[in-house]
């Protein structure tokens, strides 16, 4: 059986391409020895990225067609003329050239609306345009009906792979599909990271305290909540404390903001805005840092807890969002100031039992491990059992 793997993410993307990049290492440790896999990628950087190696690669650049399928194809006339007529998109042609029998999205994509033929898995990380309409990033632009549109055509789709429990349950429940043809799949540590010691002097300003910093790695969206980290410094600048802050990630539109922020607060000496930066220096970064914060609102799950736990950092950790181990992280409200700035002041002043707190999150990473073998023992059933239908037709 053929399966071909898609990907859209880009180098600067962040946590999405780290995950699609463990995806494909991990269908490639399930499947290769039975299966033939292609991938397939939508974005041109990709076609760089030595990662893909070993596996049979392709760019494919979407066509005015393609487009116009994906724009029409929730048209009831339209699907009328494409049914007559037996007509493809130019990207399922592609894909049916090469003699696929089964298409694995690795992120969200709404190209999987365009498959009239060949069958496919396709990827949900979360739910949050749902969980917090009231963010830019789903308000503009009609992101959040695009998003709605997607989720509500999934139930064509062979196999929905989640992040989560939660997020499946939500699907289920949010969109009518069928729970059996969901599979939560925990996220796990990126690959392409490093666990043995780096320096972060490359990363930080000469100027800057290079220990002891606190570190926030997100994209620059409004949800990351970069704003309450900002506040809740001004708020300890007031008591005397000064806390140092490292932030890295792709400007998503928020990134002007932050820094007008932290300039009329008087704390910009305190924080240093990176950029994306390469896996080495994240790597470094999380490395010599004192705690990694994360008071995103959105989730349910998310990549840097992973990594803070495998680099044995003490993590601050919004409660909206789920854990395994109810203290595997130091859990602030990410409404409220003065609960960050409470639990930086605890990890600051050594306040708080960090080794304990260091333990549950490796208990953390246990727990996600042995859910991620069950998942991959699901998978390969389901990859199995699509085989022997397939042999019903082809």
């Amino acid at each position: 059986m053929i399966v071909t793997l898609i990907t859209n993410s880009k180098l600067e993307d962040g946590g999405g391409h780290s995950q699609s990049l463990s995806a494909i290492k991990q269908f490639k440790e399930i499947a290769s020895q039975h299966h033939n896999i292609e991938l397939i990628s939508l974005s041109s950087e990709n076609k760089k990225i030595d990662t893909f190696l070993g596996l049979k690669h392709s760019f494919y650049k979407t066509s005015f067609l393609d487009k116009l399928f994906l724009r029409f194809i929730d048209n009831s006339f339209f699907l009328e003329l494409l049914r007559k007529f037996s007509l493809k998109s130019p990207f399922e042609k592609r894909l049916i050239d090469s003699n696929t029998d089964l298409v694995y999205f690795l992120s969200p994509n709404n190209y999987s609306k365009i498959l009239s033929e060949l069958n496919y898995i396709v990827t949900v990380w979360d739910l949050c345009h749902r969980d917090f309409p009231e963010f830019p990033e789903v308000r503009e632009s009609f992101e959040f009906q695009i998003r709605e549109n997607f989720y509500s055509k999934l139930a064509n789709a062979s196999l929905i792979i989640t992040d989560s429990d939660k997020t499946s349950d939500n699907l289920s429940s949010r969109y009518g599909l069928d729970k059996e043809r969901i599979l939560p799949m925990p996220f796990s540590f990126p690959s392409s990271l490093k666990l043995e010691p780096l320096s972060a002097k490359n990363v930080l300003s000469s100027d800057f305290i290079s220990e002891g910093y606190f570190f926030y790695p997100a994209q620059y969206w409004a949800h990351k909540n970069h704003f309450r980290i900002l506040d809740s410094l001004k708020y300890l600048n007031k008591v005397g404390l000064k806390i140092n802050f490292v932030f890295c990630g792709s400007d998503k539109g928020n990134l002007d903001f932050l820094k007008r922020v932290s300039k009329d607060f008087g704390i910009s000496s305190q924080i240093q805005f990176l950029n994306f930066v390469s896996d080495d220096d994240l790597s470094a970064l999380y490395q010599n840092c004192k705690a990694v914060v994360m008071p995103s609102f959105f989730g349910p799950t998310n990549i840097p807890p992973i990594e803070a736990w495998s680099y044995k950092k003490p993590l601050v950790y919004s409660n909206l969002l789920y854990t395994s181990v109810s203290d595997s992280s130091l859990k602030i409200d990410p409404f409220s100031t003065e609960s960050m700035a409470n639990a930086l002041q605890k990890i600051h002043d050594n306040n708080f039992d960090f080794q304990h707190l260091i333990a549950k999150g490796l208990e953390e990473l246990t727990i996600l491990k042995e859910k991620r073998i069950l998942s991959e023992s699901s998978l390969r059933n389901f990859l199995l059992d699509f085989e022997h239908k397939l042999s019903c037709w082809k």
